[in-house]
């Protein structure tokens, strides 16, 4: 399964900026619409809230 998770910043790494930022929130978005619940995307959520703070 293919997920965006190695996109987001981890500790000490700089935090994504302008497009990419954009493009991952509307991917949260997105994803958590069409399959709410399932375990990858509790996965996601957790990890995007997570790297939101540095975004």
């Amino acid at each position: 399964m293919a997920t965006a998770l190695p996109l987001l910043p981890e500790d000490g790494e700089p935090p994504l900026s302008g497009r990419n930022k954009k493009l991952l929130q509307q991917f949260n978005r997105g994803l958590t619409q069409v399959a709410p619940g399932a375990s990858f995307v509790i996965e996601w959520q957790d990890r995007f809230s997570e790297g939101e703070k540095e975004l």
